[in-house]
Order: structure tokens, then C-alpha cells, then sequence
């Protein structure tokens, strides 16, 4: 990921966080093997239990993330969906069908629905490469 730099963990609220589509098609991947990443990812809601410390305050609390990737059982099982002010509405994709697995990096989307409609297409797009590909070499 030589074009990646982030100057905090969660890359957001930092002029200076940079990164390219063929970096994060990188990131997706590896963190696509990771099994808790995967089912993570691939869940539309997740909920835990976890402390909320404040100050001498100690108590339980539940907590809940929805993930807002509309591809979810579609093929599509995960990666990340996100926003920022400099990349726009982004989506990384992940998409299993039949032992094969892509990752598409959608970056500058229109708005955040376009993501939903261009992956798809551009998967689309790969599987039929891949097949003329093979059908070529095989």
C-alpha cells in the first residue's frame, strides 16, 4: 500500500489520510481472510454488550451497529461502505459466487445510492471478462 497514508485509525477528519483505489482493493482483500472480519462485514445489524465508563460510573450497556450495505445477500458479503468530504461516497466490495471472489473499490460516487447500482455492474462486468478469459486459455 505504498500510495496509503492514514494519520489516525479510523481515516477520518484528517486532510492529510490519502489513499488509492488499488490500495484499498489491497486492504479489502487481506482483511477478507480475516473469518471475525468476514462475518462481521457480512452481518446488516450487529449487537454486543460492552461497559460505558464515566468518570466513577460503571455500567453495561448494549450496543448496536447497522451496516448500511444495500448488496448484502446478493453475492455481496461485505467489506465497507463510507463518506468523507475529499473521496465522496465510496464502497469496497466483496462479492463470492461459485469459488470466486472479488473485490470492487467504487471511489467519488455520485451520491451514496450510485454506489449501490455501480457495483453490481461493474462485478457485472469482471465475471464476464473472466469468462471470456477463461474460455480463451481454458
Amino acid at each position: 500500500m505504498d500510495s496509503t497514508q492514514y494519520n489516525n485509525p479510523h481515516g477520518l477528519g484528517d486532510k492529510n489520510n490519502k489513499s488509492t483505489a488499488a490500495d484499498l482493493g489491497k486492504l479489502s482483500c487481506v482483511c477478507m481472510q480475516d473469518p471475525i472480519f468476514r462475518d462481521l462485514t457480512s452481518r446488516r445489524i450487529y449487537k454486543c454488550q460492552g461497559i460505558n465508563v464515566k468518570g466513577n460510573e460503571v455500567k453495561e450497556r448494549n450496543y448496536s451497529w447497522w451496516n448500511n450495505n444495500e448488496l448484502l445477500g446478493r453475492g455481496f458479503n461485505g467489506v465497507k461502505t463510507g463518506w468523507t468530504p475529499n473521496a465522496g461516497s465510496c464502497h469496497a466490495a466483496s462479492y463470492e459466487k461459485d469459488g470466486l471472489h472479488l473485490v470492487i473499490i467504487l471511489i467519488d460516487c455520485k451520491d451514496k445510492k450510485v454506489r449501490f447500482v455501480e457495483a453490481p455492474k461493474l462485478t457485472l462486468w469482471a465475471v464476464n471478462r473472466l469468462n471470456k478469459f477463461c474460455e480463451f486459455f481454458g
